[in-house]
């Protein structure tokens, strides 16, 4: 796109960021990253979902992109929560998928069926948990 003298947008760089990670290629991830940064472009939340999802696995990471993503005003949205309740529930973090469902209910965002069907076979508690957080959504 470069040498046919178009100039990448967001989406160009997100499907390209999304290639690298798909690919496992978490260092071309990241100069995609820093690229679009560069070039003044702000990543939204497709960006930052799709690299919330890449990095499910490396939990520190993902706090670090979710304070980012904040610091720019990039809100998250349900399927960013899906992805980290998902996540976090996986890594056995039950402690911050609780503040996650906290943090839900005080944003007023309403977990959909695949929210709640992202935890089966987890602990009761956790399932309490989530039914009652949602229950006082609605």
């Amino acid at each position: 796109m470069k040498v046919d003298g178009i100039k990448p947008d967001i989406v160009c760089y997100t499907t390209a960021f999304k290639g690298a990670i798909v690919e496992g290629d978490f260092g071309k991830a990241d100069d995609t990253f820093d690229e679009l940064h560069g070039l003044g472009l702000v990543p939204n939340f497709f960006t930052y979902n799709v690299y919330i999802y890449g990095l499910c696995k490396q939990m520190e990471a993902v706090i670090k992109v979710i304070g980012s993503m904040e610091e720019l005003g990039c809100k998250l949205n349900m399927i960013t929560y899906n992805t980290l309740l998902d996540a976090f529930s996986k890594a056995g973090e039950l402690s911050r998928t609780r503040t996650l469902v906290r943090d839900m209910g005080k944003k007023k965002i309403i977990g959909k069926n695949v929210t709640l069907g992202l935890w089966p076979g987890k602990p009761c508690s956790l399932a309490l948990d989530l039914n009652s957080a949602f229950q006082r959504l609605f």
